[in-house]
């Protein structure tokens, strides 16, 4: 109980302004989100007028909004890999990753970036990953065998071109013809047959 009636008034306020902190602090944060969507749309709307500079402005204004906006991080990753930033492309996807593991085309994405920079090992951890959660992807059995070719693993990237190609994959027909089913192929991997075959896709359908 309160000794005087300036005590007990003081008490109520702040109690009173506490609630409003509340209350301004979860409008703010849900202005700040609006206005996150609506950067990520104009976003998508620039991409589609093939504005890739304009869209890039728009993600990084959504992202610095909402720094966890899982989307944006996404497609401005997807967008720098586009434009060979593959540096940053990898900071985005790990960005998504975090946030969701189980981001498919994050992880396949990033693989492909991984494997323009020759991260070979890199590239085929992310396919694992991907390929224990979803064994009948053909495209990241394609990407994968893509690796074992980087890696200079023969055997293993006939496997998993065959595999691609029984599960609709036609790209992975042209792989399998090149590398496992060409008249008198020696064992190792040419030069030539590996540039022709490091076509990296994207996982922006998984």
């Amino acid at each position: 109980m309160c000794m005087q009636i300036y005590q007990c008034r003081s008490r109520r306020l702040g109690k009173v302004w506490g609630l409003m902190l509340i209350m301004l602090l979860g409008i703010t944060t849900l202005g700040y989100g609006q206005k996150a969507e609506e950067a990520f749309k104009k976003g998508l709307r620039k991409l589609e007028k093939e504005d890739q500079k304009g869209a890039m402005k728009e993600f990084d204004e959504a992202i610095k909004l909402k720094p966890d906006y899982t989307d944006a991080l996404y497609n401005r990753g997807t967008l720098r890999f586009s434009m060979n930033d593959l540096k940053g492309a990898i900071e985005d996807f790990d960005a998504v990753l975090k946030a969701n593991p189980e981001f498919g085309s994050a992880l396949m994405n990033r693989a492909a970036a991984k494997g323009r920079q020759k991260d070979y090992a890199g590239g085929m951890a992310d396919l694992d990953q991907l390929l224990e959660m979803r064994p009948h992807n053909a495209k990241a059995l394609l990407m994968r065998g893509q690796m074992h070719v980087g890696m200079k693993e023969k055997d293993e990237a006939c496997q998993d071109f065959s595999h691609a190609a029984e599960l609709g994959e036609r790209s992975a027909l042209r792989q399998v013809e090149m590398l496992c089913l060409k008249p008198g192929a020696k064992s190792g991997i040419s030069p030539l047959t590996e540039t022709l075959l490091m076509e990296w896709p994207q996982g922006n359908e998984i």
